[in-house]
């Protein structure tokens, strides 16, 4: 939440055309960082009922989550939705979550996937990520493993360890691609030293799968990817598992 409100405080301030406007929002910014969520409230609400997008979508967060306020999700779903309609990622990403889990409005996968789109085609890692998910799993969406391996690469890409974790096992699997366990290794790998759930096992799972040259030429090749670059490739599928 704290990088939300600094990252977007950045983008909001070239677009702001009074100084009391940007003010505020400093001070609410400021003030939730310190834990002072009333005060944050104070500043936040005015701004988002007068369509401020930033304060809108931080509104959103704050009934979600119950800070400064009782936690109401159908209110966190009202001001996450002014703000995703006015074109914010991070509100749409969040409203598709909260269709897709069903907090504060009727389930629908349908409409979750709607706004995981359009948060994810403005680069939204974790809308992304989901996104791929619904294309794995067929939920709001016809099944399309080859969607969902595209959507979570370009989430990897941008070094998210869920992204990377699952667009490994697609590999380790064939699925939407062309199976390849030394991608599977590395992404695994990847993904294991971003997050210690589930991904060490799952890349100890394909390690054994491996021959020392294949387990080399992977170690090799994670080391030396660089987040924002594109996902190594390995050698021909054909000779390598």
């Amino acid at each position: 939440m704290r990088r939300l409100i600094q990252v977007s405080l950045l983008t909001a301030a070239m677009s702001l055309s009074g100084f009391s406007v940007g003010q505020s929002l400093e001070e609410g910014a400021h003030a939730f960082d310190m834990g002072d969520y009333s005060t944050a409230i104070d500043n936040f609400r005015p701004l988002a009922e007068q369509g401020e997008m930033v304060s809108q979508a931080v509104m959103g967060t704050m009934y979600s989550e119950g800070k400064g306020v009782p936690q109401d999700y159908s209110q966190a779903v009202h001001w996450y939705r002014r703000a995703a309609e006015q074109g914010s990622s991070y509100a749409q990403a969040e409203l598709g979550r909260m269709y897709r889990s069903g907090e504060g409005t009727t389930q629908d996968y349908g409409e979750a996937v709607k706004w995981f789109r359009l948060a994810a085609e403005q680069g939204n890692l974790s809308a992304q990520a989901d996104l791929g998910h619904a294309f794995q799993v067929g939920r709001g969406v016809p099944q399309n493993f080859l969607e969902a391996a595209q959507w979570y690469r370009r989430a990897a890409e941008q070094g998210m360890a869920y992204a990377q974790g699952h667009l490994g096992y697609m590999y380790s699997k064939g699925m939407g691609v062309s199976r390849n366990l030394v991608m599977a290794y590395i992404l695994t790998s990847l993904a294991a030293t971003e997050s210690k759930v589930g991904y060490p096992h799952l890349r100890d799972t394909t390690l054994e799968k491996l021959n020392r040259e294949q387990i080399a030429e992977g170690q090799r090749l994670a080391s030396e990817w660089q987040v924002g670059k594109p996902l190594p490739t390995t050698k021909d599928t054909k000779t390598w598992p």
